[in-house]
């Protein structure tokens, strides 16, 4: 007899006779099998621990960790089934890890059950050991499933992430401003300057806008105007909190938040995508100019975190805007990058490494939003047809239906909708 086959039996023995000793660190062992087919475990070992994002940075001799949540669990077992009829256990068992697609119930002698997937299954048998084949498997937890919702919730990881990174940016603010004493000094009055583009830029451009008030606007910026920034703090608050105003749920007539959950329908908000242009175009405000350098440096670290806010801000109005077509919505997102684009490298360049890494979560969260909801809308192709046609007629020849007139119009900005021109703009489905 091989060792192979001894160590097997023995095993099986010792399996065998737990069950029935009553007592010893064997009794507490239990049958192995998955998905209901059943055998022997002679060893083992478990895969764990935690994923972690290592970045490095050109010129500096310490990088920064980032953790991304806990590794998948991994169980590689060796296993056999033996005995004169071992073949109807074996292709029980080679079937339960490979016919099925859906989770199964792992009953680990050491570990107890367990909802696993079957990674892979490598299995052997010969001659010369007869009546017995061994297995190697890999097993991997099989986790939690998330509901449609929740894989689909890109809206929400854009919310929840810019709100991360906006904490990070006022607090990179307060530590600069807190380490130069002399900011301070010089910044009520200069800073004031600098708020008085913002509400030139902010208000100018909502109130051309139909349905926007722009009252909690003024409003945050005439709590900007009373701050005497001897706090850095609330200085941060004061300054970032004219372009988060732009966002607030009553402002903007577009999908609802609760906690940074939707609970209105995208496809209920209002067409327009205005606010987030505003907010683009405050984003690229250009610093004001100081001959004093301590004025310079007040003014810098200001303007900083206000363009770190008006691009959370236009981040949030992208998400929360309801395009017309996916070239809409594509358009916004390469815009919307190169914003981050610009505030993650002004973070690298300031050392922030912290910061730095948050804008890159949500390049990557807006990435993924507006290329998902792109790929739901439809696309505009050109249409040409002779002579001049209502809106209505237009909307009847090209859609077989006569509710896409308001959309022709609007996408070819025509003065009056008795008059479409012979060669436009459509959206294709």
């Amino acid at each position: 007899m091989s060792d192979l086959l001894g160590r097997a039996q023995s095993l099986a023995s010792g399996v065998l006779a737990a069950g029935t000793s009553g007592g010893g660190w064997r009794a507490g062992l239990r049958p192995a099998s998955f998905r209901g087919a059943g055998f022997l475990v002679a060893d083992h070992n478990a895969d764990g621990g935690r994923r972690v994002a290592e970045h490095e940075f050109p010129l500096r001799d310490t990088g920064f960790t980032e953790d991304l949540g806990r590794a998948t669990a991994r169980w590689r077992i060796t296993g056999f089934v033996i005995g004169d009829d071992y073949f109807t256990a074996r292709d029980a068992l080679v079937a339960a890890c490979q016919d099925s697609g859906d989770k199964g119930t792992l009953v680990h002698p050491y570990l107890g059950e367990k909802q696993a997937r079957c990674l892979t299954i490598s299995y052997r048998e010969s001659m010369k050991e007869g009546r017995v084949c061994t297995f190697d498997l890999v097993f991997v937890d099989a986790g939690e499933e998330a509901s449609p919702t929740e894989r689909n919730d890109t809206l929400g990881q854009v919310v929840s992430t810019a709100k991360r990174v906006l904490t990070l940016a006022k607090t990179a603010y307060a530590i600069v401003t807190a380490a130069r004493g002399d900011l301070l000094g010089f910044a009520q009055g200069v800073v004031l300057g600098f708020a008085g583009d913002l509400v030139s830029d902010l208000t100018d451009g909502l109130l051309a806008l139909p349905l926007y008030e722009v009252t909690g606007i003024i409003d945050a910026i005439g709590d900007l105007a009373a701050d005497p920034f001897t706090d850095p703090v609330s200085a941060a608050d004061a300054l970032t909190a004219p372009y988060l105003a732009v966002v607030d749920a009553d402002l903007l007539p577009v999908a609802v938040l609760d906690d940074g959950v939707a609970i209105a329908s995208r496809s209920d908000a209002e067409p327009a995508a205005e606010p987030f242009r505003v907010l683009v175009t405050a984003a690229g405000l250009a610093q004001p100019a100081s001959a004093d350098a301590t004025e310079q440096a007040a003014l810098a670290s200001a303007h900083g975190v206000a363009m770190d806010a008006a691009t959370l801000a236009a981040a949030q109005a992208a998400s929360l805007s309801a395009w017309p077509s996916a070239d809409a919505a594509l358009t916004a997102r390469d815009d919307l990058l190169d914003l981050i684009q610009a505030r993650g490298d002004a973070a690298a360049d300031a050392g922030q490494d912290a910061l730095y890494v948050g804008w890159r979560a949500l390049a990557a969260a807006v990435h993924a939003d507006l290329t998902d909801r792109a790929a739901q809308l439809p696309r505009i192709a050109a249409y040409a047809l002779p002579g001049v046609l209502p809106a209505l007629a237009l909307s009847q020849r090209l859609y077989a239906e006569a509710g896409q007139a308001d959309a022709l119009v609007t996408l070819n900005a025509v003065p009056h909708p008795l008059f479409m021109p012979g060669q436009g703009r459509m959206l294709r489905p």
